[in-house]
């Protein structure tokens, strides 16, 4: 049905948990990759062949602190090399990337097939203009549509569905995601889409989808040549649609 599935590959929240996140050790500055390699070597062949597969190498790739060598002048020696490590044994070439906390990784590298975005709204035209070369940009976290105590998750649905509309202006795609606590639900049992997927609950998706067609429609004329509002009169004529 169309549905792609960006694979997650290392992150900073195990905490202890499964240890995938710091297979190399705990200490930054003498890390060593040998286990992060073989676990790789073993997703892509496992995992590799399916076609709707992105690859993820991380998400927050800063946050992961034993990985974090030479982050403080600016580098990201232990994920170049397992980005390439990850190219290599993608015989498939599937999409690649890696999300951003605070900190963008060098997307100019060339296992990178597309800038994965987290935030960074105020960076976006510098990406965009070409700053780590001519490559899309998912802007894939743009905040979610939810009501969770937290600031990051807690747009209301028109909010959601303006980051679409800012997107296409800035010429990157956009991601949706939800964090909708349900009422009655103990913590433990509660099934929020953004983190366990399940159903949408949120009304968005919806208007998402409408602006989706409303842009893809090849009957339709093209965004570029949208003209806004208030420079052309409000009764509109025949064959042209105000949105």
């Amino acid at each position: 049905q169309g549905v792609v599935a960006d694979l997650i590959l290392f992150h900073p929240y195990d905490h202890g948990r499964w240890g995938f996140d710091c297979l190399g050790g705990m200490n930054p500055h003498s890390y060593n990759t040998s286990n992060d390699r073989l676990y790789l070597e073993y997703a892509v062949a496992r995992l590799g062949a399916f076609s709707n597969v992105w690859w993820s190498l991380a998400n927050e790739w800063d946050y992961v602190r034993c990985k974090s060598q030479g982050l403080s002048n600016g580098g990201s020696p232990v994920w170049d090399e397992l980005g390439e490590t990850l190219a290599s044994e993608d015989a498939h070439r599937r999409p690649k990337s890696i999300h951003n906390g605070a900190h963008l990784y060098n997307h100019s590298r060339a296992w990178v097939s597309h800038v994965s975005l987290q935030g960074k709204l105020s960076e976006i035209p510098s990406i965009v203009g070409g700053r780590f070369g001519v490559k899309p940009v998912v802007w894939d976290e743009t905040k979610y549509e939810g009501n969770i105590p937290l600031g990051w998750g807690r747009l209301r649905s028109d909010e959601m569905v303006d980051r679409f509309w800012l997107g296409l202006t800035l010429g990157v795609y956009v991601g949706h995601g939800e964090t909708y606590l349900q009422a009655g639900v103990a913590q433990e049992e509660q099934t929020m889409w953004w983190s366990k997927g399940g159903s949408l609950r949120g009304f968005a998706p919806p208007s998402i989808g409408w602006f989706r067609d409303r842009v893809t429609d090849p009957s339709r004329p093209p965004f570029s040549e949208l003209v806004p509002l208030d420079a052309q009169p409000l009764t509109g004529c025949q064959g042209q649609a105000l949105v």
